[in-house]
Formats: C-alpha cells, sequence, structure tokens
C-alpha cells in the first residue's frame, strides 16, 4: 500500500514539472522576435492595465499587416532555429487601452510574404480594454497543425493592440512523463531520482535520466 500511494505522488510531482522547451519567452526575453515596422507604429513599449494603474511590457501593434487584401510590412514575426514544428504551443495575451469600448482590438495569425494575398489562420478574441477594468489580460493558445519557418501575427481590428504576452513551447507529453523499458534503462546515461541523487538505473519510481522524466 505503500509503495502505491509513492507512486501516485511520484506521478503528480512529475504532472507539476514542465519538461517542454521554450521557444519564445516574451516579455522575459525579446530574442526571436522581429518586428516589421515599415509606417513606425509597431514597437517594444509598455501599456497600463488594471484600470490604468500598473504599466507592463509589451508590444505595441498600431497598424494592419493587411491592405488592399495584400500583407504589408507591418507585423510581429517569430522565428526559431529550424524553424516551428507542428504540436507547438502558442500562448498570446493582450489589451487595448482606450477610451472608446466599442473598438474592436485583437490579432490575427498569418501565412504570406509582403506583397502576396495572406492567409489568416487564427484570429484572438477581443482584447480586454485595460484602461476601464482590474482583469488581468486573458490568455489563449494555438496548437501549430503544421510546420512553420516562422509565426506572423498583426493587428485586426479598428485600433491599436498591445501583445503583453507570446510564448512558444515545444515537446514532452502533457504530463512531461515518458515510458522506459529496461533495455532503455540499460543504456549510456547516469540515473537520478528528483532530489537530484544519482541512483542505480534499475531504480524505481520516478526517475531522470538524459535530461528525461521517466516512470518505471
Amino acid at each position: 500500500m505503500k509503495k502505491f500511494f509513492t507512486l501516485i505522488a511520484a506521478v503528480a510531482l512529475a504532472a507539476s514539472v514542465n519538461a517542454q522547451t521554450t521557444l519564445i519567452d516574451y516579455p522575459t526575453s525579446q530574442s526571436g522576435i522581429t518586428l516589421h515596422d515599415a509606417d513606425g507604429q509597431i514597437s517594444f513599449a509598455t501599456v497600463k492595465i488594471h484600470n490604468n494603474k500598473d504599466a507592463v511590457s509589451c508590444i505595441k501593434i498600431g497598424k494592419s499587416f493587411s491592405a488592399n487584401n495584400l500583407v504589408v510590412d507591418n507585423f510581429v514575426e517569430l522565428t526559431t532555429e529550424g524553424g516551428f514544428k507542428k504540436g507547438d504551443v502558442i500562448t498570446i495575451a493582450g489589451v487595448f487601452n482606450n477610451a472608446d469600448d466599442s473598438k474592436k482590438a485583437a490579432v490575427a495569425f498569418f501565412t504570406g510574404e509582403v506583397g502576396e494575398k495572406g492567409k489568416t489562420y487564427y484570429t484572438t478574441k477581443q482584447f480586454i480594454n485595460s484602461r476601464n477594468t482590474a482583469d488581468d489580460p486573458a490568455e489563449e493558445q494555438i496548437t501549430l497543425t503544421e510546420d512553420m519557418p516562422s509565426v506572423k501575427f498583426g493587428r485586426n481590428g479598428n485600433t491599436g493592440t498591445c501583445v503583453v504576452k507570446v510564448t512558444v513551447v515545444r515537446g514532452g507529453t502533457s504530463t512531461g512523463i515518458s515510458n522506459i523499458s529496461a533495455a532503455a534503462a540499460k543504456k549510456n546515461g547516469k540515473t537520478y531520482n528528483m532530489a537530484g541523487q544519482e541512483v542505480s538505473s534499475s531504480a524505481k519510481g520516478l526517475i531522470i535520466k538524459n535530461g528525461k522524466k521517466y516512470v518505471k
């Protein structure tokens, strides 16, 4: 019985550990983010949220990425070495800050080069007006359904928007746990428990081997 509950506890602990690789991590880092700013209205800036009280970092998008159904050079582009892969998960959150609550503010994810007809594959919900609400910006997630060399998004709506968070993560399972066979456990590489202590490759329970978590 004790061993059973120990295993349950180990699985619960593993579920709380993020085994995914973060490819884009804004606002923590601007790495991998290119601002296409032909009209001077897309920039790294700040915006006030929580009823205009708290200033936070943002990507300010003041111009549409599309004109006459063609892509123009006013958008945000995310890149990573080797490109993005099917299954990568994008998380985004944003606001607009305006005296007029009726404004439409969101961002659209699209494909297409400048001068070509763009194809939108995801549009976020209406962003909150951070001037008139104490709410935190709501996060949305998009899972890529195909490989992409880069991820592009731009303003969608009739007013400027501010993206306060955008991340892209890859890899692992939903719990961060993989299965391991006895043969795999014998491969080269040290084995550790969750406390970081080296253990025998035959150790049972939750282990870390070659940078991955396993339940044996």
